[in-house]
């Protein structure tokens, strides 16, 4: 008996619950409850259900409209929700919300899930509403959602992104996608959802997880692929999404004769990736064309990126390498920052606004790249440290910009016609020039600025008309060594050298003033050995010498106050 009235009570408390939830209906023209499905939202209590009548839902709500509780939304055929350029449309912030039977018109992101669990969107449209709002937009982006399933539905023109929680103070560190979201360091960002019977653009769009010795169909129109090993992806276009193809925590890959333009967010994505090769992958048109994070060992060859916001990007990778590919018409052609030992082989940039960019990049390599008509700097290096050989930067703004770097050798390398200057280098340490030629209409070849210390510019020629061949600090001292001459020449004095400076190979080395013991770097003969270059070397030396000599009389120890002393030994 005691046992029945339980169940009873049981059955009664379910019933009750039932009970409580609420049906509401929102119609445009007033004959339901409501007639934006924000105030229905923000009415709605868990497990209650919205009907969304026939008709456009835009202006009259307002967006983002927020599902911070389990509730579902239902729509009648011809329901859409159609937001304002630049607007989130939909927010979910809570477990359980049901989406079904609408039709999205997104101008930035359609359902944006924020760190919550079992989201189901069900034979729901999803399509891009305007085409000057393709980048950056998407349909579904899932950040920090896990086991969500999307079933039936259609995209065109954007797709589905899968990243980490949103930033915060706890993203210190991490692998980003900068300014929206943490890259994901949870495998079950990944690995937890259902994606099926889906088409994009009129094609499959394809989820796999943990499938090994996989080759994905070349019908696919998008993919996303996790936990694979041993993937290959061959002649498929996933052109015309958000992110074209995603692969995330996968080893031993395979891309060939992939195409991924008009890509909202990015063409070819690969994250917490080892050890995979992309040839022949063609972007255009695409916000960040070819994107590579949180990976190792990658090789990406015989590629091209044309006329993307961003075109080839490298984040918080390590021994990857960018090699045989072409760049043009994008904003950073290159990008590397936050990795280690990165290397771009043999590759072509024009038209860039930077040709080249490493941003907190240790032990980079840049070999026989040719940079040209960069709208901003052809090499940018900012906080790094690298080897740059057999290069060439020309018809550009700024050839290179190196600032608050170190231990960057320079060498072998062209830089001409640059408008504003050939080198511009500001507060750093250990910079080699070595064996460069300089070029070309210019207003400086060489600038230097702020802070330099154990700089060492040798074996350079420098050549042209209109530049001022050195624009250094106020105080420097020109020395051609090879007629005996020392000199303390001013600021006015030293750029009007440039004339008859002109096609003299020559040295700089810069002293060391960060208080302690000063010694400047003096280079050895830089011409071939004759009977002079044992005198050359003597003298270089005494004239370091008598720099620091004059430093200690001065009594100047702070070498931002002192600026710099240079010695130039023409040859």
């Amino acid at each position: 008996m005691r046992k029945w009235l339980i169940g009873l009570l049981l059955i009664l408390g379910l019933c009750a619950g039932f009970a409580q939830a609420e049906t509401y209906v929102v119609a445009v023209d007033g004959t339901g409850d409501f007639q934006t499905l924000t105030e229905a939202a923000a009415a709605s209590s868990t497990g209650d259900t919205i009907l969304l009548r026939t008709g456009v839902y835009g202006e009259q709500e307002t967006f983002p409209i927020v599902l911070d509780h389990a509730v579902t939304i239902e729509g009648e055929d011809g329901a859409v929700l159609d937001s304002p350029r630049f607007k989130t449309m939909v927010s979910v912030t809570a477990d359980g919300v049901t989406l079904r039977n609408v039709r999205f018109q997104v101008r930035k992101w359609g359902i944006v899930a924020d760190v919550s669990r079992a989201m189901t969107v069900e034979d729901c449209e999803f399509v891009l509403g305007d085409e000057e709002c393709r980048t950056s937009s998407t349909a579904i982006w899932l950040r920090g959602m896990k086991e969500c399933a999307i079933r039936r539905c259609t995209f065109r023109q954007v797709g589905i992104c899968i990243a980490g929680d949103p930033l915060s103070d706890k993203s210190a560190g991490k692998t980003v996608l900068t300014g929206m979201c943490e890259a994901g360091e949870d495998p079950e960002y990944f690995s937890t959802h259902e994606i099926a019977d889906c088409t994009i653009n009129g094609k499959p769009y394809y989820y796999f997880v943990g499938q090994d010795n996989l080759t994905v169909p070349t019908d696919a129109g998008g993919l996303i692929a996790v936990e694979c090993d041993n993937l290959t992806v061959r002649d498929i276009d996933v052109s015309d999404s958000s992110m074209g193809l995603e692969i995330a925590r996968s080893r031993n890959v395979t891309l060939e004769n992939v195409s991924a333009d008009r890509c909202g967010i990015f063409g070819t994505y690969l994250v917490f990736v080892q050890d995979a090769v992309l040839r022949n992958v063609h972007v255009e048109q695409t916000n960040h064309g070819i994107d590579i994070r949180g990976s190792q060992n990658v090789v990406v060859t015989d590629s091209l990126a044309l006329n993307c916001d961003q075109g080839v990007f490298f984040t918080h990778c390590t021994d990857c390498t960018l090699q045989d590919s072409h760049v043009q018409g994008c904003g950073f052609g290159y990008f590397g920052a936050v990795g280690n030992g990165n290397r771009i082989e043999n590759c072509t940039f024009s038209d860039n606004a930077d040709g080249i960019y490493l941003q907190n990049e240790p032990n980079a390599t840049i070999t026989a790249c040719d940079v040209r008509q960069s709208r901003v700097t052809g090499l940018r290096i900012l906080k790094s440290s690298c080897v740059c050989t057999d290069t060439t930067v020309a018809d550009g703004w700024t050839g290179v910009i190196y600032y608050d770097s170190h231990d960057t050798t320079i060498e072998n390398c062209d830089f001409s016609d640059n408008a504003s200057a050939n080198m511009y280098l500001g507060n750093g340490r250990g910079a080699t020039i070595r064996n460069c030629r300089f070029s070309g209409e210019t207003k400086a070849h060489l600038e230097v600025e702020g802070t330099q210390t154990d700089m060492l510019v040798t074996q350079c020629t420098f050549t042209g008309s209109r530049a001022d061949m050195l624009k250094l600090p106020t105080r420097c001292r020109l020395s051609p060594t090879a007629h005996g001459v020392h000199r303390v020449f001013s600021g006015q004095e030293r750029n009007g050298m440039a004339a008859r400076m002109a096609t003299r190979r020559i040295a700089i080395a810069t002293s060391c003033r960060l208080g302690g013991k000063r010694r400047a770097r003096i280079p050895f003969p830089m011409t071939r050995p004759n009977r002079r270059s044992t005198a050359q070397s003597t003298t270089a030396r005494r004239t370091a010498d008598a720099i620091c000599c004059s430093a200690r009389r001065t009594g100047r120890s702070d070498f931002s106050t002192l600026r710099q002393n240079l010695t130039v030994a023409a040859a």
